[in-house]
């Protein structure tokens, strides 16, 4: 019987990785990009060893097998996990659905693999001509709002010229916003907005 009070563990726990997040790329442009992930330990053993798969837009990418410590957390809360670079792969303009997945903890299967897998959708840069537009309903290429134009254009960056036009006789536009910098732009790769007459 278990001693009451005590820490207990299941030994099918004892070997758990899971798939964390994606450290890069997470603003891009269509090209070759590396591809960084996180990787943790929730088991009560030090990993020493362990394989990542992942694929970007459905093609399936060469697992890399990594080798360093990565520290159980009942052990050493500092270091349970560890930024593992895979590959460069291709990446279009749009939606890039970057899916990732740990298996082979310490060369033995993980059987609580609720944990293992990670999916995440890196959207390109903005380019080309958008408007902003309260009267129409909100899409790829329109905003309803100042306000949202420019939360999306910080989130994702640029990877070319930008420019919003304010539809005729829409408004007023009332908020504030700000742009700090915004990745990817440039003397080349600017971002305009034409009040085209409005109020903002």
């Amino acid at each position: 019987l278990p001693t009451p009070g005590a820490f207990q563990m299941d030994a099918v726990l004892q070997n758990n990785a899971a798939a964390d997040t994606l450290v890069a790329p997470l603003k891009i442009c269509a090209g070759n990009e590396t591809v960084i992930v996180s990787a943790k330990n929730v088991g009560g053993n030090n990993i020493v060893g362990l394989t990542v798969n992942w694929m970007v837009n459905g093609v399936l990418q060469t697992p890399v097998n990594y080798a360093d410590t990565i520290y159980s957390p009942m052990l050493d809360t500092q270091n349970t996990s560890r930024a593992i670079t895979l590959g460069s792969a291709p990446f279009i303009t749009g939606n890039n659905t970057v899916k990732f997945w740990t298996s082979m903890p310490n060369n033995v299967v993980d059987t609580e693999v609720s944990n293992d897998t990670a999916t995440v959708i890196v959207q390109s840069g903005m380019n080309g001509n958008y408007t902003i537009d309260n009267t129409s309903p909100a899409t790829a290429v329109n905003f309803t709002s100042i306000v949202d134009f420019a939360n999306e254009v910080t989130r994702r960056g640029v990877c070319g010229p930008v420019v919003a036009t304010v539809a005729s006789g829409t408004g007023p536009y009332v908020g504030q916003i700000a742009f700090d910098s915004i990745w990817g732009a440039s003397p080349v790769n600017t971002v305009r907005l034409d009040g085209n007459g409005a109020t903002l």
